[in-house]
């Protein structure tokens, strides 16, 4: 779920490890999977959240430390996670885990950069093809049907967003 949430609305090229959510569920949900001692919100005109670790924890150089550091919390994904938006991938190790792994990642994903439309669509957006395109190879793995389509906009950082438009059965949704 971490890495869903943080793929999706993450600010991984920070040192402290950060996410941007006005969704407090989220907020609260990472800092209970981390175990850690909660979170502080950065700055009360925006969104973004910083994670509080266990008392006596050391980053990579070997000093306490009182936030979660990116680069050591996603050390073996650095390559996929701490890029811009646009560049950001699915670890393969995630891409090929446990059906709850893919997901609890999925849910991750979904909870950030997913909607659903009134009429039942169910959406995934993000500036990343290589991102979508993961997702949708793990959502095939588990038997989901999904569709791509591109919107141009100059709002967008790189010019082009992604819509992953998934069929899913209405029982499921």
């Amino acid at each position: 779920y971490i890495i869903g949430a943080f793929l999706g609305d993450g600010c991984c090229l920070e040192r402290i490890l950060t996410l941007s959510s006005n969704d407090i569920e989220i907020v609260e949900k990472i800092s209970s999977l981390l175990g850690g001692y909660g979170y502080h919100k950065n700055n009360k005109n925006n969104y973004s959240w910083s994670f509080l670790c266990k008392e006596g924890e050391k980053n990579c150089n070997n000093v306490l430390k009182k936030y979660y550091q990116t680069q050591t919390f996603f050390k073996d994904f650095v390559d996929e996670i701490c890029q811009y938006s646009y560049n950001k991938r699915i670890p393969n190790k995630y891409k090929y885990g446990s059906i709850e792994q893919r997901l609890s990642l999925i849910q991750g994903l979904m909870d950030t950069d997913g909607s659903i439309s009134k009429d039942g669509t169910v959406r995934f957006t993000s500036t990343s093809i290589n991102l979508v395109k993961d997702l949708k190879y793990i959502l095939g793995s588990l038997g989901y049907v999904s569709i791509i389509s591109e919107d141009k906009r100059d709002i967008y950082t790189n010019g082009i967003c992604y819509n992953l438009c998934i069929k899913i059965p209405n029982e499921e949704k």
